[in-house]
């Protein structure tokens, strides 16, 4: 890892009130209590880029009748809505399901300057607690979709603006 990562990680694990732990690309990874694991991902060529990760926080394996769609939808409603966390989605083949993650993206220092100290300290706090009401929204919106349909009722498309590209395997299942 070379010096410019390392003060950058550094500087997050200072500002940070949560304990972290540095994964094996170097990235910090933390855990808020009440809320689940989130992870920093650090660019040593552009340090003043911020993006937090707060990876599958929901999924659809305890109500198959929320697929895509709804998922998209959802997630797209909040992303619109809320200011500087967005949602995205997620097919996950291993558990054969749909899966929400939020994420914060914000350029918080000049260009190649590290960011302050004491504003990164406000800066993380108050991103943590936009991805919160989110994801809190999220659930609300996917829970409230949520309506159960015959097998043999013809799947419904997504609008265009929210269809989702598909993957040759996605494809090939089909």
């Amino acid at each position: 890892m070379s010096d410019n990562k390392t003060k950058l990680r550094e500087l997050y694990q200072e500002a940070l009130k949560y304990k972290s732990q540095e994964d094996a690309d170097g990235d910090l990874r933390f855990e808020v209590p009440g809320l689940g694991h989130f992870c920093i991902i650090l660019l040593e060529d552009d340090p003043e880029f911020l993006k937090i990760d707060y990876p599958y926080f929901y999924d659809n394996s305890k109500n198959k009748a929320l697929g895509k769609t709804e998922f998209c939808i959802a997630a797209e409603e909040v992303s619109r809505k809320f200011k500087a966390a967005k949602i995205s989605v997620q097919w996950t083949e291993q558990d054969q399901t749909w899966n929400a993650s939020a994420h914060i993206e914000a350029f918080i220092a000049g260009p190649d300057k590290l960011p302050d100290l004491e504003l990164l300290k406000e800066i993380l706090y108050r991103n943590i607690t936009a991805i919160e009401s989110a994801r809190d929204a999220f659930i609300t919106t996917i829970e409230g979709s949520s309506t159960p349909q015959e097998t043999t009722a013809p799947k419904e498309e997504a609008p265009p603006a929210i269809r989702l590209i598909k993957t040759s395997d996605q494809e090939s299942s089909e």
